[in-house]
């Protein structure tokens, strides 16, 4: 691939841009951002006038936009998939809803240019560490033409269906999963007395290695009992001793002025006796 032209430098964007350029790509970018402009063309970057002066020769277009709505502006009215190359194939990588993705890419694909979905998770820590989960749907010809570039932005690139869309879909699913797992882990942590800083913790460690995975989860739970085991045994102990305690007094008491002076020696000894605070 000789030419990518990347449309979008925001937080993650640039940082993507940056990877491509690091792994050998010729990255042509546009932005509206004069920041993000100086950031790419720092990075080593050619930077553009205009979308379609970004897009033109290109074999690729990797839009990194807010919505799907952004992404067809750029696409036809901006002009940036009519200077692309014949046969070029655009990749939409912001996450945007399933059934507005599928009418974008009938659109482009009627025109004779490829289409890839390809969503992508991980957030600007990934999109720094080239290390994001990339969800692409498209033909197998036109996902086969960018996943160098795929590759070196994300360390973990699936193919999961034939119709763009359906990397939107699993996005999706994917949203939902973190979304059930950080409810599921609240309430745990609430159980376990962990409090807000558990909650937290297991809604990031969820986030950064994937959300709702078995592993991340498994993880998290022995991370959190190799933590708080030791509070929480003692608090147990100190919960044991006073119903200890109390359970002597209540035996003893009501019984003789002997055995109600041995209640209130019990009483005050007891925890004494079994280091309790």
């Amino acid at each position: 691939m000789k030419k990518i032209a990347f449309i979008g430098l925001g937080a993650m964007g640039r940082h993507m841009a940056r990877n491509l350029i690091q792994r050998g790509f010729n990255v042509h970018g546009f932005d509206l951002s004069p920041a993000a402009v100086d950031y790419l063309q720092q990075a080593g970057g050619a930077v553009a006038s205009s979308a379609a002066k970004a897009a033109e020769d290109a074999e690729a277009i990797v839009l990194m936009v807010v919505n799907a709505a952004q992404a067809e502006s750029i696409l036809f009215s901006d002009g940036a998939l009519k200077a692309a190359s014949e046969g070029a194939v655009v990749c939409l990588m912001a996450t945007c809803p399933p059934k507005t993705v599928e009418r974008l890419s009938a659109r482009v694909q009627a025109l004779g240019y490829g289409f890839v979905d390809a969503p992508v998770s991980g957030g600007t820590v990934g999109a720094k560490a080239a290390s994001l989960t990339i969800m692409a749907a498209g033909e197998i010809g036109a996902f086969a033409g960018v996943r160098p570039a795929l590759e070196a932005m994300g360390s973990r690139v699936m193919h999961v269906g034939d119709k763009p869309g359906q990397g939107a879909h699993r996005q999706d699913d994917q949203s939902a999963s973190l979304r059930c797992t950080h409810r599921r882990g609240c309430r745990g942590a609430r159980i376990r007395g962990e409090g807000r800083r558990g909650c937290r913790h297991r809604a990031w460690h969820c986030a950064r290695h994937g959300g709702g995975e078995l592993d991340a989860e498994e993880s998290r739970t022995a991370h959190v009992t190799k933590r708080t085991g030791s509070h929480e045994r003692r608090r147990y102990l100190r919960q044991g001793s006073r119903h200890r305690v109390g359970g002597g007094a209540r035996e003893l008491r009501g019984i003789t002025v002997g055995g109600a002076f041995a209640s209130a020696v019990f009483i005050c000894l007891g925890p004494r006796r079994w280091g309790c605070r």
